[in-house]
């Protein structure tokens, strides 16, 4: 709901003719500078004195009331629009960061899934170096009966694919 209340201050707080800093003040000032005019022109006689100063009063009070309502009205309205802004500089900032934290899982499954690959060639690596070592420390190696997975030149090609794949992973 709209607060419409405005400080009485706002329209006038003179406490003489001339002292007031309101609305109202200001406009009166204005008013009595044209009216005193116009009566020393004499265009103003002494019987419609009255009307016209008691006309211009209240034309000025209702503008002057006019006005420091129409002051409060905008001064809401510009605090509901920062208002809205905010919230949707939020939300716009939420949704970015949402979309933020999806990319990320996405590189994270497509990253665990080569992981997987990537520990599969290693244990497999592992399994071929293992048992050359276990064949050539026991001496059983020779180049005839040794199976072509644990072959010097497979284990370094094997070995090789796996590095490139780490650096490209890394990069």
């Amino acid at each position: 709901m709209v607060n419409t209340t405005i400080p009485f201050t706002d329209v006038t707080d003179a406490t003489t003719v001339n002292n007031g800093t309101g609305y109202f003040d200001d406009l009166m000032k204005a008013v009595n500078l044209h009216v005193e005019d116009q009566y020393n022109k004499n265009r103003i006689r002494d019987t419609d004195y009255a009307t016209v100063y008691l006309g211009a009063i209240q034309s000025a009070m209702t503008e002057a009331i006019k006005f420091a309502l129409s002051r409060k009205l905008t001064e809401q309205e510009v605090a509901l629009k920062v208002q809205q802004t905010a919230t949707e500089a939020d939300k716009l900032l939420s949704t970015a960061k949402a979309r933020d934290v999806q990319e990320a899982q996405r590189r994270l499954y497509e990253r665990q899934i080569l992981g997987f690959d990537d520990n599969k060639q290693i244990k497999a690596f592992d399994a071929q170096l293992n048992s050359w070592a276990l064949l050539n420390s026991s001496g059983m190696i020779s180049s005839v009966s040794v199976p072509s997975v644990i072959s010097s030149a497979n284990l370094q090609a094997t070995y090789d694919a796996l590095v490139a794949d780490t650096n490209e992973a890394l990069l």
